[in-house]
């Protein structure tokens, strides 16, 4: 009985012995011949069999790891360029089909370990800039911003202490520096009657160069993106500092720490 268990454990599911060749089920059959198609079976070469199979199934799963990282870097090197509405609906699908399966596969690891799908984050910047030099760039960008919400909401609802940290520092303040200085160069450009800005972007088949008039809608896009995930980290706030508070980390109140600080104040 302890065996069975483990390989229920292990496997994800009581080990039924069934033949390998019909599917029929053997259970409480000694070593012998399938009764349905006579084909011969002993219970430790079709438990072995099950456990392949579970392996495979566990590889399979464990290589869908890379599948938002792929479509992250396939992205990212083709998303900047995106200057047309059909590659970027096309790349934008990518990263929604890459972000689904990864989500439908490791749902259970997500419960607790959400704060990977922001690497969804990095495409979709990519994206952000392609489809805003595009003349008609708002909706495209509008549609950006959505679908980074809800990778940022997936993250912050099962990991909101972990995601919070790296939204903040690594996606949201890098962010919001950067488009305001694509806004403020791209202004001060203009004013010169200069037709390039300081901003290149890695794209297919070579680097490309924005001008001055592009740099303005890309670094609100930015900014605008920026804010968007910085709002849906402070919906989660109290539920990272829950968190913090649990492992020990953060003991005060939010009024505490406002009143602590009154008291540095002249």
């Amino acid at each position: 009985m302890r065996g069975l268990e483990a390989d229920a454990l292990q496997l994800g599911g009581p080990f039924v012995p069934k033949c390998l060749d019909c599917g029929y089920d053997l259970t409480s059959l000694p070593d012998g011949v399938c009764p349905e198609c006579g084909h011969a079976f002993t219970i430790e070469r079709l438990r072995a069999a099950d456990r392949a199979r579970h392996e495979r199934i566990g590889l399979l799963r464990k290589s869908a790891l890379t599948v938002p990282l792929v479509g992250s870097l396939a992205v990212s090197c083709f998303g900047s360029g995106a200057q047309s509405y059909w590659l970027f609906g096309f790349l934008l699908f990518i990263v929604c089909a890459a972000g689904y399966l990864y989500f439908r596969l490791w749902y259970d690891v997500l419960l607790t370990q959400s704060e990977v799908l922001l690497v969804l984050l990095l495409p979709l910047f990519t994206l952000l800039i392609g489809i805003s030099t595009n003349p008609s760039p708002w909706p495209g960008v509008a549609l950006t911003i959505g679908v980074s919400a809800v990778v940022a909401w997936a993250a912050l609802r099962w990991s909101p202490l972990m995601s919070a940290g790296i939204i903040l520092w690594v996606v949201m303040l890098p962010m919001l520096g950067c488009g305001a200085v694509m806004v403020l160069d791209g202004v001060v450009k203009q004013a010169k009657g200069l037709h390039w800005s300081e901003f290149s972007w890695p794209a297919i088949p070579r680097w490309r160069a924005l001008t001055a008039a592009e740099a303005l809608p890309t670094g609100g896009a930015v900014i605008a993106c920026g804010c968007v995930v910085g709002v849906m980290t402070v919906f989660y706030a109290r539920r990272a500092l829950v968190r913090l508070r649990r492992r020990g980390l953060f003991k005060k109140s939010p009024r505490g720490i406002l009143e602590q600080l009154r008291t540095f104040l002249p």
